[in-house]
């Protein structure tokens, strides 16, 4: 699949047919310049948060990771800086109704069509992963997934206008400033404002209201009698009743 556009935008642009992790792979060729990108629609050993895997069949997906023009204290906030990038370039391909969860989680309704994974590489960068369900052609891998077919007409060039539209919107929020660019992720943030439920590391959950996010993006929630909790990390769900 070409990547034609997305080429036009990036200072070195590694279109793979196949390979383990976009992620590993830019570790492996860091330091790059920024917004260096690697991109496949076959990917064999993806990754996402807390250990997971990202799985798809081949061509059923798009990975791609850009190294983003950070230092390390800005990790917290980059997946939802890369999330708004990835939000607005899914509704500008037709997908108007997806929204951003807290922390990394573009949905579609309840269900998840693309993942954010971000991770500092030993020379000190910034990794943003991406995956994105283009279409299943078998089914689903998990009974929470979505893909863009189930939503708008596929086409083959939809993944590369996608890829592009990502690094466009990127470069604008991070251009704007961190100020500016925590009150877009405010806006755009489906998380806030919502009933949740909140999974601990250890399985344990409890039920809360998200308030708003912090400076570095830690999502700010309030518990039951009025306390309140700031999370940098940890398993979100929207509740819905």
């Amino acid at each position: 699949m070409a990547f034609p556009l997305l080429a036009a935008q990036v200072p070195f642009l590694l279109d793979m047919e196949t390979t383990a992790s976009t992620n590993s792979l830019v570790s492996e060729l860091a330091p790059l310049p920024s917004y260096s990108t690697v991109i496949t629609t076959k990917q064999t050993a993806g990754r996402g948060r807390l250990g997971r895997e990202w799985l798809s069949e081949p061509n059923d997906s798009v990975a791609l990771s850009i190294v983003v023009p950070f230092q390390q204290n800005n990790l917290e906030l980059t997946p939802l800086l890369m999330g708004v990038a990835v939000l607005r370039a899914v509704r500008a391909i037709g997908v108007t109704q997806a929204e951003l969860k807290w922390p990394n989680d573009i949905l579609v309704g309840k269900r998840k069509i693309a993942g954010i994974l971000c991770e500092v590489v030993p020379c000190g960068q910034i990794i943003a992963g991406v995956g994105l369900n283009l279409r299943f052609r078998d089914k689903p891998p998990t009974g929470q997934a979505t893909s863009l077919a189930e939503h708008i007409t596929f086409e083959p060039e939809i993944p590369d206008r996608w890829a592009s539209a990502c690094l466009t919107e990127l470069r604008v929020l991070i251009d704007a400033g961190s100020h500016r660019a925590t009150s877009e992720v405010r806006q755009n943030l489906a998380t806030i404002n919502r009933r949740i439920e909140v999974v601990e590391f250890d399985g344990q959950s409890w039920l809360g209201r998200a308030e708003d996010i912090d400076a570095g993006g830690r999502l700010i929630v309030s518990r039951k009698g009025g306390e309140k909790v700031v999370l940098s990390s940890g398993d979100v769900r929207h509740l819905y009743q």
